[in-house]
């Protein structure tokens, strides 16, 4: 579809909601703008040379291990790349799969089980001398688990997590709850809501939306947007691009800390290229 139309009304209907919109107390301080390019596979960690060339000081999000949850409800790590794929600094990415959902019940049993694990994990890590800038917890959490879900976080920051920066993912099903700002502001350094793969309609009432809920949970925030579209029998499935470009407008949100790209094997190029008006 074409789907920028409608930027010329995105820019003009946010611009309206934003000067309606009355102040909710002294304005919001973000933390310095970092950009990223989220690296899964050795294919996106030798995009990121590419992607250099555009945006040097693009920071790579390292997979670096899977959390499951086995059928006996333990938990287990799954390791994936090792931080040398990369150079320089970097964030460590660690993805919390589905499997834990029906654990997130018990917040406290979660966290300690993971407790160990991170630790061997950041072991491992310090251990390659790698220069680890960041931790991000890459999780899906359902809505109704999101108060354990901040419990669980909470346990890990005061533990295994403590002094370094700590960021969560979230999506915008979270950001709708009224209570995702009060659960996570000041626990964490920041959210970056996934704007990819989420099946949410691309238009100008939706990004209002999100703008709107973007400045209501007070938080620092970066946007995670994928430099592809997926297909299903020959027809264009997603609207990826559309929400790359509502960036230039969500990116005015006061918390604004920088993008992420997912590129999932795919040139991030021309997805760089949109980015640009975000600078």
């Amino acid at each position: 579809m074409r789907v920028w139309l409608w930027l010329g009304a995105l820019s003009v209907a946010l611009g309206l909601f934003v000067a309606a919109r009355p102040s909710n107390g002294p304005p919001l301080r973000a933390p310095a703008r970092i950009d990223g390019l989220w690296v899964w596979t050795r294919a996106d960690a030798a995009l990121l040379a590419q992607s250099h060339v555009m945006r040097p000081g693009l920071v790579p999000g390292v997979l670096v291990a899977s959390v499951v949850a086995r059928p006996d409800g333990t938990l287990a790590l799954r390791r994936g790349l090792s931080p040398s794929a990369v150079t320089g600094e970097l964030a460590l990415v660690v993805r919390l799969e589905d499997s834990l959902h029906a654990r997130m019940g018990a917040p406290d049993a979660v966290a300690r089980d993971l407790e160990p694990r991170l630790g061997e994990l950041m072991a491992e890590v310090r251990a390659t001398g790698a220069r680890v800038q960041e931790v991000q917890l890459d999780y899906d959490a359902p809505v109704r688990r999101l108060g354990e879900w901040a419990a669980v976080v909470r346990k890990l920051r005061r533990g295994v997590l403590s002094g370094v920066p700590l960021w969560v993912t979230s999506i915008p099903a979270h950001l709708a709850d009224r209570e995702y700002g009060n659960l996570f502001r000041g626990l964490v350094d920041g959210h970056i809501l996934q704007l990819f793969d989420t099946g949410l309609l691309c238009s100008p009432a939706q990004a209002s939306r999100i703008e709107s809920e973007l400045e209501r949970a007070r938080m620092p925030f970066r946007l995670g947007v994928a430099t592809y579209e997926r297909m299903r029998r020959g027809r264009v499935t997603t609207a990826h691009a559309c929400w790359r470009r509502a960036t230039a407008e969500l990116a005015r949100t006061p918390g604004f800390a920088g993008t992420w790209l997912f590129p999932a094997g795919r040139d991030p190029r021309a997805a760089l290229a949109d980015l640009e008006v975000t600078r």
